[in-house]
């Protein structure tokens, strides 16, 4: 009785541990990741055309309002400074710790030639932006963070855990 009593004991334990390993709400998998690792070329393909096509993005977010919204505005610029019209401006935002969560956007732009909208975020902390540009047969993309407040302007992270001192 006590080698069945202990193996029993070690087999609900194991089921126990199952259950709360998946039951973890702040675990998120990357969608398609298996086809994204497959793909790394034309990832690096799309950063280089990133420096080619020499456009900035200047984000601003607004502070967490009560109804869990923050104004998220982009300027975007070519590689003259100029303004960059026409173009279509996608993002999809999470929350770091709640990566499950994704909440997608589409800014229209505003009459200062700027790209602008409403974005709901459910909480303060740190956002994850993935933003499409793309105009004509031109296409941006960048990751952007953001500490979201519900008092005061989102700061931009720029620096990320596991980074080099100093940058890279």
């Amino acid at each position: 009785m006590i080698i069945i009593s202990v193996l029993a004991i070690d087999v609900l334990v194991g089921f126990a541990l199952i259950r709360v390993a998946n039951s973890d709400p702040h675990a998120a998998i990357e969608a398609n990741y298996y086809q994204k690792a497959v793909n790394w070329d034309s990832t690096q393909a799309q950063a280089r055309q990133n420096v080619a096509l020499g456009w900035t993005l200047a984000p601003s977010l607004s502070a967490i309002g009560p109804d869990h919204q923050a104004m998220l505005t982009f300027r975007l610029r070519n590689e003259a400074g100029a303004a960059l019209a026409g173009a279509a401006v996608m993002v999809e935002a999470r929350h770091v710790a709640h990566a499950e969560e994704v909440m997608a956007s589409v800014l229209p732009a505003t009459p200062d030639s700027s790209y602008a909208a409403p974005i709901l975020m459910t909480r303060a902390g740190l956002w994850e932006l993935r933003v499409v540009v793309t105009r004509g047969s031109d296409r941006y993309t960048t990751q952007l963070r953001f500490d979201a407040s519900t008092t005061d302007t989102a700061r931009l992270v720029a620096a990320r855990p596991g980074d080099a001192p100093g940058g890279s």
